[in-house]
Formats: C-alpha cells, sequence, structure tokens
C-alpha cells in the first residue's frame, strides 16, 4: 500500500491478546495469525479513517527509538496482513 492508502480491517478477523502475544483469528476458518505489540497496535490504526502515513507518524511518536526502522515496518506489517486478507484498502 501507498502511504495515502487507507488500510481497513476485515471483518472477519479478531484481535486477542494471550497473555503479552496477540493473535488475528479469523471468526469462521481455523487460522490465526501471530502478531507483535507494534503490529497489534498498527491492527487497531486501520480502522479505515487512517491513511498509512498517518499510522507510521502515529508509531514513530509511540517508539521514538524506533523511528527509523517504523517506516520499513509499517510498510511489511501491512503487507503480511494483507497477504492473509486481513486487511483491504478502502
Amino acid at each position: 500500500m501507498r502511504n495515502n492508502d487507507i488500510p481497513v480491517r476485515h471483518p472477519d478477523f479478531v484481535l486477542e491478546r494471550i497473555d503479552n502475544d496477540y493473535q488475528l483469528r479469523h471468526r469462521s476458518r481455523n487460522t490465526a495469525i501471530y502478531i507483535n505489540e507494534t503490529a497489534a497496535l498498527l491492527w487497531e490504526l486501520c480502522s479505515g479513517q487512517n491513511k498509512v502515513s498517518d499510522m507510521k507518524r502515529v508509531l514513530r511518536d509511540a517508539y521514538p527509538d524506533a523511528a527509523g526502522h517504523i517506516d520499513n515496518d509499517v510498510d511489511e506489517s501491512i503487507s503480511v496482513l494483507a497477504q492473509h486478507e486481513a486487511l483491504t484498502c478502502g
């Protein structure tokens, strides 16, 4: 996705926290995507209201020590979630 794209969560995926881990579970398929805390925050930002560039800014602000890696990490995470059909571009 490009910086001006607006990712949207697929409604059949549910974010679940299990202890200190996160997973996106599909409601009807027997599949889950295990993600870290940063990807879970990114998932929450994929509400259909935020551009990719906005999400990158929020995560750079939340994790200033990792700011140099955030843009690539966001692009990679969005790509992986889109490949699993957990995100679409709204």
